[in-house]
């Protein structure tokens, strides 16, 4: 439920200031569980950058690998995929959206976990194909899905 506040006039131009809304999703923070999926499920995915890993090494966001092309295909497609549900992206088989099996990826959870602050269990990773080989792995708190490492060049699950 929000609360509406006044309409601003100017040069006669209406502009709403705005809805405050109560429910608004709360920031992350440390120590918390992230979220089941059923409590998301029907959300659209809303992208946070808090816990972005940056230390230049193949799962980071700014690893050298990337050139700037890459980084507007990361852009565009964040973009395509938050016009989806959660739902939408589990069924379709492009997305190749679902959560990380620890035992069965070149990534620890532990590296995971250390760029988070959390301990093991505290949070559940998934990953998303953004474009291409290239996914995003991340979690999900109150629909907000946490970017945290970059698999750029689709490592961290090995062929079969």
């Amino acid at each position: 439920m929000g609360t509406k506040s006044q309409t601003h006039r100017l040069k006669g131009l209406s502009i709403p200031s705005g809805v405050v809304e109560a429910s608004a999703p709360r920031k992350y923070l440390k120590g918390l569980k992230s979220d089941d999926y059923v409590v998301f499920k029907n959300q659209k995915p809303v992208f946070a950058l808090d816990y972005l890993s940056l230390k230049g090494t193949d799962f980071c966001f700014n690893s050298n690998n990337l050139s700037q092309k890459d980084y507007v295909k990361l852009l565009g497609g964040l973009k395509r995929i938050s016009a989806h549900t959660y739902e939408t992206l589990n069924k379709e088989r492009m997305f190749h959206f679902h959560s990380l099996n620890w035992k069965e990826v070149q990534l620890k959870e532990s590296e995971f976990n250390k760029c988070v602050g959390c301990q093991s269990g505290e949070i559940e990773a998934f990953q998303v194909k953004v474009f291409e080989e290239a996914r995003v792995i991340g979690f999900i708190y109150q629909g907000v899905f946490y970017l945290v490492m970059f698999d750029f060049q689709h490592k961290a699950y090995p062929r079969k």
